[in-house]
């Protein structure tokens, strides 16, 4: 193919920008994989490296030096913006805390899991650090390197949510999607709830929900245009999605059967060709993921542990206490966490709700990152009916073209039953992507089409108004109660008991605000303090009780009495 190749595409400047974005979030895994698997430490030229190789590889395959060189610099604007956001916001989440910013804080200073496990076994995440998929781990250690900003790192999520826009909307144009509706449906794709809830935290199940947009998109455009440049974009896109969870290896594999069964078996793409592809996309995922999945197998008999072998430990099961609610079957499940009210309390019985209705309750479910049942937003049940409704009620002249898209849609509800806890929206994001489809009927030229955009939309704002105040909210007083201990302390260090499960990485934020700290097996004052969505508690060195943590919730309480007034309240 000419190197005008991506130029000619319907939207070529969105796709050039796209395939940049996303190979400046994979390429970096293979290059910072192959450094540890050969015994080496991850350094800030790797990534450097590899981003200047793809803003090379993007002036050579230009159409114009002037286009490449607004290209790169539209590039390094969504980085920048991305990094700087990212770097002002602590990841305040359970699990960013506890293991994934203990894993890129150790991968940064050096620490290879490949030859040198046992210097992380013995720490209390150390299961999880050593054990789990490092895909994203990598490239973030790589991004902290860069900055010196451990937080800044979280920006990899934002490059991949653009990177996933900016791909599915000539992807869908490729598929003879008129452009207008191939926007929308690009952004109503690339702005998963899950994504959405996690955009400012250390979670991979939001970039796992952009990547997998990215290898769909990936996948139509090498199809269509028949250049390498995709192919190998989205072998780099397979592999990370394989690397990036335990779940990430089923659903690559689903992917790379899908489009053999719709792109080969139509034509649109010879048998070679895809093979040479999902060869590529095998080597790199082994090379990626010789930790864990080899390292897992010889030490523990299984690529999967923790969550699967002989050493399988019972963590799964913490995701929901409920006894009712476990004792349902796997599709039961999946079924009241999509039609039923938006909860994030793990020990109270699911409940159903009427389709577009919204419960005052529903309101603090999405305060959190990983919301547990009807995680996909409240409206998310009612749009999927709709969905099915108009696919159903199809003119006659669309009735072929609907029985294709309710084929697409059901397959994107049925993966919530092949991993565990598939009711849960963080371990099954693309659940979202089944209420889509039907948007294609017609490319929203119908009145029930662009309801059920407008919906859609609406759930989106929802569920990203509601998380966003709410992390903006607990960041303000989280920072208030550290600026007020700094006044208070007044250089005397702080004594820092940790308990439950250790946050190893909260002296960062002692530091930020110029403390000084000390670990204290015993908390040496009357009243300890907790760090505000913190297990740290707190105690001056010379005794004093610092003043307790104001309630984050207090500044919106009368905004949730009244929404609680207008909407009503469930008991």
């Amino acid at each position: 193919m000419s190197r005008a190749t991506i130029s000619r595409l319907p939207s070529g400047r969105a796709a050039g920008l796209g395939l940049a974005l996303s190979l400046m979030v994979t390429a970096p895994a293979l290059v910072g994989a192959l450094a540890l698997d050969a015994g080496l430490s991850l350094a800030p030229w790797m990534l450097g490296g590899s981003w200047l190789a793809i803003a090379g590889w993007h002036v050579w395959s230009s159409a114009g030096r002037r286009r490449a060189t607004v290209d790169i610099a539209a590039c390094i604007a969504v980085v920048t913006l991305a990094l700087s956001l990212a770097s002002t916001v602590f990841d305040l989440s359970f699990d960013g805390q506890y293991y994934h910013e203990t894993a890129i804080r150790l991968l940064a200073g050096g620490w290879n899991p490949v030859w040198n496990s046992a210097a992380a076994e013995s720490l209390p995440s150390g299961m999880h650090v050593v054990s789990i998929p490092k895909a994203a781990w990598i490239v973030e250690a790589m991004l902290t390197q860069g900055t010196g900003a451990l937080e800044s790192a979280k920006g990899l999520q934002a490059i991949a949510l653009a990177a996933a826009f900016l791909l599915a909307w000539p992807s869908l144009e490729c598929l003879g999607v008129r452009r207008r509706a191939a926007v929308i449906v690009a952004l109503l794709a690339a702005a998963n709830p899950v994504a959405l809830q996690q955009l400012q935290s250390f979670y991979t199940d939001g970039l796992l929900a952009s990547s997998l947009v990215a290898v769909l998109a990936l996948a139509v455009l090498f199809a269509h245009t028949q250049a390498w440049r995709f192919g190998c974009a989205l072998a780099l896109a397979l592999a990370f999605v394989a690397n990036l969870k335990f779940a990430g290896v089923v659903y690559a594999a689903l992917i790379a059967l899908a489009v053999w069964l719709t792109l080969v078996r139509r034509g649109t793409m010879s048998a070679r060709r895809w093979m040479q592809v999902a060869s590529l996309a095998a080597a790199v995922a082994a090379v990626e993921g010789v930790n864990p999945y080899l390292t897992n197998t010889l030490r523990h008999g299984h690529p999967a542990y923790p969550f699967a072998g002989p050493d399988a430990q019972p963590i799964v099961r913490q995701v929901f206490y409920e006894p009712t609610f476990l004792a349902m079957s796997a599709p039961e499940r999946v079924a009241i966490s999509l039609f039923g009210e938006s909860s994030d309390d793990t020990e109270r019985a699911p409940r159903w709700k009427v389709p577009f209705t919204l419960h005052a309750q529903e309101v603090g479910a999405f305060t959190t990152v990983d919301t547990r049942i009807a995680g996909w937003g409240p409206w998310f049940g009612g749009a999927l009916l709709l969905s099915a409704v108009i696919l159903a009620f199809a003119r006659t002249s669309e009735r072929a073209r609907s029985r294709t898209l309710a084929a697409l849609s059901a397959a994107f509800v049925l993966t919530a039953l092949i991993v565990p806890y598939g009711f849960y929206a963080r371990y099954t994001p693309q659940v979202w992507f089944a209420a889509l489809p039907a948007l294609l009927l017609d490319d929203l030229r119908g009145w029930r089409t662009r309801a059920l955009a407008a919906i859609l939309a609406a759930n989106l704002a929802f569920v990203a108004t509601v998380s966003t105040a709410a992390q903006l909210v607990t960041e303000r007083t989280h920072r208030a109660q550290l600026r007020a201990l700094a006044a208070q302390a007044a250089g005397v260090p702080v004594a820092v008991t940790q308990r439950e499960a250790p946050f190893e990485n909260v002296d960062l934020h002692f530091a930020a605000f110029g403390l000084r700290t000390q670990a204290a097996p015993v908390a040496p004052c009357a009243a300890p303090a907790q760090l505000l969505r913190t297990h740290a508690w707190m105690c001056l060195a010379d005794g004093r009780s610092p003043d307790p943590a104001p309630d984050p919730l207090r500044v919106i309480e009368p905004l949730r009495s009244r929404l609680r007034a207008v909407i009503g309240a469930r008991p």
